[in-house]
């Protein structure tokens, strides 16, 4: 699947810190006295504070990595849910084989260097047709997955945030 749809409503001022995973969104933003934007997301290297504003509205579409969207898209000023979809369906091209370098990269132990070789390119050559495609360096997928596998070890499910808060009050316990 090129691409998993999604929504939300904000129903007060707030603000979430949005993790990277290794996908991009298309959003359509419709807030109330303006009209919709639709907005591209960057590749995201690190966590990122997002606020929002009470009553915005947004319907997202999660691209898979490699999937392409023509620019089209992005410049079109009336755009509605349906038809936004629907141009969606109609220009997005998707690159199994990107696909299945990202996941051979994300496996544990894998380098770089391995998943080209596998692949009958050299790592070089593997760095530059990412970056044609304009995603993110292969090493970079590489480090993505190993920090799922992280995060699927650890022993529960804290959000991190409040983990590390528990740590520090012990720590100023002792």
């Amino acid at each position: 699947m090129l691409y998993h749809r999604w929504e939300y409503s904000v129903p007060a001022d707030e603000s979430v810190v949005v993790q990277p995973d290794g996908c991009r969104d298309l959003i359509l933003v419709s807030r109330q006295d303006e009209p919709d934007t639709v907005r591209m997301t960057d590749w995201d290297s690190q966590p990122h504070a997002v606020h929002l504003q009470a009553g915005t509205k947004m319907v997202g579409y999660r691209l898979s990595p490699g999937t392409t969207i023509a620019s089209t898209v992005l410049t079109n000023e009336k755009l509605s849910t349906d038809t936004l979809e629907d141009m969606i369906q109609s220009e997005a091209t998707g690159n199994s084989e990107i696909s299945d370098l990202i996941d051979a990269l994300a496996r544990s132990n894998s380098t770089v260097e391995q998943v080209a070789r596998q692949s009958g390119r050299t790592a070089r050559t593997l760095q530059r047709q990412f970056r044609d495609l304009s995603l993110p360096s292969p090493d970079f997928w590489r480090l993505l997955g190993r920090a799922r596998r992280a995060v699927t070890a650890l022993p529960c499910r804290v959000p991190l945030q409040k983990s590390l808060m528990n740590t520090d009050t012990a720590i100023r316990l002792i």
